[in-house]
């Protein structure tokens, strides 16, 4: 098997509402990668790869239970498969669990890269509209199985290795750097605390059934969350820290049951001083919170000051 490594996300725009059609920016992130491996009796930390050959046994079990109704139907080679499961197939990455930077998309892309009917035409066709939709979909339909429900886009930036900007029925890759933004810092700020993914999303869809923050978000957070994404691809600093406020008071006061409460009154102290904001990364419940910062050393004296050891790592 080809050691090609598939890498972890960053979603850096439109978590949870890309569901209702607003616009999501996702980027590569390349410190976390992963790849499809076969456990050896040489193998070291053997029980983690056994968990992991079990997780994506599971998969399969799922998968041969549900492939006939779905959108992979006679694509997915489920004997070969199975058959490498049976030989040991792992997922060999450093990704972290549960923490929103795509653990379960890239194990998703390495799986579709190998079992799935080779798509050379999706590298091949400048990257049509309609072919990343219904790849979009592909690449949901599997990772499903880990979220109740997905949108694709963890999987889809991993499997095409690309900066991508999607919204309900569009699909773009981007010629997209954080790097090419200016006087602003990112950060990645660890909470400590893994989350339930599928959980939160639950929750989440069954607020939106019941129309207990749809006006809200539909009225607010999307129009500042769409206006933060097109100032992230324009790399326009002042529009950036306009519209990112707006999204981290949003979720600050409607979305606190997402925030870890041992960082509440930090998020709070950004929002006041406007030295820099914290907005979700994924899901949240816990894992990474993604940090905007214009002023790093303000920043670096609060984490110093916060009752909590904040560790954070710098993106750009």
């Amino acid at each position: 098997m080809e050691n090609e490594l598939f890498y972890s996300k960053i979603l850096l725009s439109g978590e949870y509402i890309v569901f209702l059609g607003a616009k999501a920016l996702a980027v590569p992130y390349k410190k976390y990668s992963g790849k499809l491996d076969f456990i050896s009796d040489e193998s070291n930390q053997t029980n983690l790869k056994n968990q992991s050959n079990n997780v994506i046994h599971d998969l399969y079990k799922y998968l041969f239970t549900t492939l006939s109704n779905s959108v992979l139907t006679n694509k997915f080679n489920l004997e070969e498969f199975n058959n490498d499961i049976k030989s040991g197939l792992y997922f060999d990455s450093n990704i972290p669990l549960g923490y929103g930077v795509g653990s379960s998309g890239a194990l998703t892309a390495a799986i579709y890269n190998y079992y799935v009917e080779k798509r050379e035409i999706i590298f091949n066709s400048g990257f049509q509209n309609e072919i990343l939709l219904n790849l979009k979909n592909e690449l949901a339909y599997i990772e499903s199985f880990f979220h109740g429900k997905s949108s694709g886009i963890d999987t889809l930036v991993s499997f095409l290795n690309k900066p991508i900007l999607i919204q309900k029925n569009s699909i773009e890759v981007v010629n997209y750097k954080i790097e090419n933004i200016s006087q602003l810092c990112m950060v990645l700020i660890d909470t400590g605390q893994k989350r339930n993914t599928y959980n939160l999303i639950s929750r989440f869809n069954k607020e939106i059934e019941t129309n207990k923050v749809i006006k809200p978000v539909e009225k607010e957070l999307m129009p500042a969350s769409d206006m933060l994404t097109k100032a992230l691809l324009e790399s326009n600093n002042h529009e950036i820290f306009t519209y990112i406020q707006k999204v981290s008071e949003f979720q600050f006061d409607n979305f606190k049951q997402l925030i870890v409460p041992e960082f509440l009154n930090f998020w709070e102290r950004g929002l006041k001083s406007e030295k820099y904001f914290l907005k979700l990364c994924g899901s949240g419940g816990g894992g990474y919170l993604l940090g905007f910062i214009n002023d790093f050393e303000y920043f670096n004296k609060e984490v110093k000051a916060h009752n909590t050891q904040i560790k954070f790592s710098l993106i750009h």
